[in-house]
């Protein structure tokens, strides 16, 4: 298994690009921080909300 611990300009840029369902598709586990998330954006951290709800985006 090859675990992925993501950042909060990581993070951003993914949103950015809107390369998030591309990124979060990969066969890999995600990790990030609360303190990563809260360095975010409301709207940002809106777009994650899916990979985090589905346990794909793990904090």
């Amino acid at each position: 298994m090859i675990i992925v611990v993501n950042d909060a300009n990581v993070l951003i840029d993914l949103i950015k690009l809107d390369l998030t369902d591309h990124f979060f598709s990969l066969p890999l586990k995600f990790h990030t921080t609360d303190i990563i998330l809260d360095e975010l954006h409301d709207e940002q951290q809106e777009t994650l909300k899916l990979q985090i709800d589905n346990g794909i985006l793990i904090f």
